[in-house]
């Protein structure tokens, strides 16, 4: 378990008790999915907010990625982002910012230098 693994093997880790199984995970890499098999809301709730994982499941491994509206992917050292449907795109994309102001009537020129007492007055009052 020095390594990911990507196969059919699915590691299992006997541990005495919850705090111990936080320790376990958040001593190493983070990994790319978590699979737990508890029924207690609350071992859920610590184990979703004490750890890191690509992906965290409860009670079935590998199902989520055959659910096409969860993301698939790392954190860290697994991978950045997330892929499947509408997911891939975003990922593998670049939203350019675009901001356009009109040249004339310059509005801003409030805000640009000289600062005076009549516009801090009248920004302050925007503001």
């Amino acid at each position: 378990m020095r390594d990911e693994i990507f196969g059919p093997v699915l590691p299992i880790v006997r541990v005495p008790d919850l705090d111990a199984a936080i320790a376990f995970i958040t001593a190493r890499d983070k990994p790319l999915a978590l699979y737990a098999f508890t029924s207690s809301a609350q071992t859920r709730r610590r184990l979703t907010a004490e750890t890191s994982s690509g992906a965290l499941a409860f009670g079935i491994p590998n199902a989520h990625l055959s659910v096409p509206g969860l993301p698939f992917g790392g954190v860290g050292e697994s991978g950045q982002g997330g892929y499947h449907g509408r997911l891939s795109v975003e990922t593998f994309s670049h939203t350019k910012a675009v901001l356009s102001k009109p040249l004339a009537l310059d509005t801003l020129r409030l805000a640009y230098p000289p600062f005076t007492s009549g516009k801090s007055r009248l920004l302050r009052r925007f503001m």
